[in-house]
């Protein structure tokens, strides 16, 4: 991990890394924030991303995780992790925006390295 994202929120400052990993069923990219201290991960702090494998993803486009984290998007651009792409995904009560990600400020922030350059390199073929 070459960097934390520092965010303030409910009244606290935190300094976050992200996971990445694949989901087994659709098999789109799935992001998860973790907190950091002393420059070590030591709790999981919220999912960035929300698997729905009924809705195509490809490369590196995910769907946000707004129902638990609401704040998610806001972060993402605030620290050009990517955009929104106008998209929205409906799975129960709550629709989902798909953001395409730019691996390479999220690899800034990456805490598993070498399945993070697994990842890009299979997803570098993927059509968007």
């Amino acid at each position: 991990m070459k960097d934390t994202i520092k965010t303030h929120l409910w009244d606290q400052d935190f300094e976050l890394g992200i996971e990445i990993q694949q989901y087994s069923v659709g098999g789109g990219i799935a992001l998860f924030l973790h907190c950091i201290e002393n420059g070590e991960a030591v709790e999981p702090f919220a999912n960035l991303t929300v698997n729905l494998p009924s809705y195509h993803t490809g490369g590196t486009k995910a769907f946000v995780d707004t129902n638990n984290f609401p704040q998610a998007l806001d972060l993402i651009e605030k620290n050009n992790l990517g955009h929104w792409t106008g998209e929205l995904a409906q799975s129960g009560f709550c629709a989902y925006p798909k953001v395409e990600f730019d691996m390479q400020e999220v690899g800034k922030y990456i805490l598993n390295q070498s399945m993070f350059d697994k990842i890009v390199s299979q997803k570098a073929g993927v059509e968007r």
